[in-house]
């Protein structure tokens, strides 16, 4: 799908704008996709079997300096102790 710019250029041009999209952002298409039925899930004993360890996607590390892991009671009590 064009930009907000290149449509100001074709209708400035007084061109076809169907040309430049593509068919899948017809109405058409659109009608076609969303035809079918879609038959709802009832409940778990309609899903599939699945033999298969499932795990949570990895977290991807955070930017910047990671945090420093300290609980600062314990500090203030060493620092009592020491002096």
């Amino acid at each position: 799908m064009p930009c907000v710019h290149a449509v100001a250029i074709i209708e400035s041009r007084r061109l076809n704008h169907l040309l430049y999209f593509s068919p899948y952002f017809s109405i058409s298409t659109y009608k076609q996709a969303y035809s079918g039925c879609i038959y709802p899930v009832l409940g778990d004993s309609d899903w599939s079997e699945n033999d298969e360890e499932i795990y949570p996607p990895n977290k991807p590390r955070a930017p910047g300096r990671p945090r420093v892991l300290r609980i600062k009671v314990q500090m203030r009590e060493e620092l009592q102790v020491n002096k």
